[in-house]
């Protein structure tokens, strides 16, 4: 099963996004964890 913060590192790497700038915390960690 694939997990939302996959889904999105997918995206972002499907249009070439080099870098992303974020606060950190539980809410956004897994997409961090899967870029």
């Amino acid at each position: 099963m694939r997990y939302g913060g996959s889904i999105i590192a997918d995206t972002l790497q499907q249009h070439d996004v080099e870098f992303i700038f974020t606060l950190c915390g539980g809410h956004i960690s897994p997409i961090l964890v899967a870029c």
